[in-house]
């Protein structure tokens, strides 16, 4: 391969792994579950995005992500959530899993709080 491919290809790489730098994120790191300042529950998901769609370039409207067993669970976004859709597209054409700290509302839909690498 010429040199000047081997450069560009750890050139994207070395951006790929700074990318997933979890310096970024918000909020302090939660086990299964820890209450947050409006007394709701905070739940977490690790696993492989399937699909994300986007409210803005920082935001997601919606996540499904597939986690332990193979079950599939969607999320809602509300702000941003740590992590922006193009990011998560990334980890999904890459296959690396994510964890997503969740709070449901009173109809039962999961919000995004933080997306973690």
């Amino acid at each position: 391969m010429p040199r000047c491919l081997e450069f560009l290809s750890i050139s994207i790489l070395g951006i790929l792994m700074i990318g997933c730098n979890t310096a970024t994120n918000f909020g302090m790191p939660s086990l299964d579950q820890n209450p947050d300042t409006t007394n709701n529950v905070e739940h977490t998901v690790r696993g492989i995005v399937l699909e994300v769609t986007a409210k803005s370039a920082l935001e997601i409207d919606n996540l499904l992500v597939q986690g332990p067993k193979q079950k599939e669970w969607s999320f809602e976004g509300k702000g941003f959530a740590g992590k922006t859709p193009a990011h998560l597209r990334q980890h999904s054409l890459l296959g690396q899993p994510i964890t997503v700290f969740y709070q449901e509302d009173e109809p039962g839909n999961r919000i995004v709080t933080r997306i973690t690498d």
